[in-house]
């Protein structure tokens, strides 16, 4: 039985027999760096863990012969029993993540996949301790744009029909927006929502109050205002 290593699989991922993990790295396209550079090396930071449900999760760092971090990565393997195959769950997620994205969702960018394993940009900040954060700090400007862009998030997935079922403690940010990084259970079935329901966004504003943000009128009207852009948007890019 073959033992599994961070740098094996990113060499198999690279789809190259024989390839050497310095020149995997750069062909997988992970940071950037010098053609000729054959010192790349990845570092995990956090080796398995259960991720989810459905998923465990690998967190490494590609760093170069000084051993200056170039870039943070992420593995997220699917081990949902209910694949008849070890890809199966996963290309459902890939084929959703693509139409999300298309709707005018940010999701995370994707670098690789290999049979139920994915490798893609690592996000280190979860939504609801950004928006923490920026109150506490007292930056009104994030904080209003990390609103925005959830409402606007939980308006395309309410016409897409998603129920969201892990809600916005399931979202990531890089700091003012929002990236959506679930695309098995806990994003729920397609068609399941009601297209008129905003139970979405309305969990959104319990967490923030939960946060001790307190919200005036006018901010109020600009996070409808953004749920129902993204609405609109889905509808667009439904008819487009």
């Amino acid at each position: 039985m073959t033992t599994w290593s961070l740098a094996g699989e990113l060499c198999a991922m690279a789809r190259i027999p024989g390839i050497d993990e310095s020149s995997a790295i750069q062909l997988l396209g992970l940071g950037t760096t010098a053609a000729d550079d054959r010192s790349l090396k990845s570092i995990p930071v956090r080796e398995w863990y259960r991720a989810g449900a459905e998923t465990y999760g690998y967190v490494f760092d590609v760093v170069d012969g000084g051993s200056s971090t170039i870039g943070r990565y992420y593995l997220k393997a699917c081990v949902s029993y209910q694949a008849e195959r070890p890809g199966e769950v996963v290309e459902t997620w890939l084929v959703r993540r693509l139409r999300l994205e298309a709707s005018g969702i940010s999701v995370p960018r994707l670098y690789a996949t290999r049979a139920a394993t994915i490798l893609e940009e690592y996000i280190e900040h979860d939504w609801v301790r950004c928006l923490s954060a920026v109150h506490v700090n007292g930056d009104t400007r994030s904080c209003d744009e990390l609103l925005a862009s959830v409402a606007l998030t939980l308006g395309i997935l309410n016409e897409l029909g998603f129920p969201a079922l892990g809600g916005v403690t399931d979202f990531r940010s890089h700091g003012a927006d929002t990236v959506l990084v679930d695309f098995g259970a806990d994003l729920g079935d397609e068609g399941v929502a009601s297209p008129t329901t905003s139970a979405d966004l309305e969990q959104m504003l319990d967490v923030a109050d939960d946060l001790g943000v307190r919200l005036s009128r006018q901010q109020l009207v600009r996070i409808a205002e953004s749920f129902e852009r993204g609405v609109r948007k889905a509808r667009a890019r439904a008819g487009a």
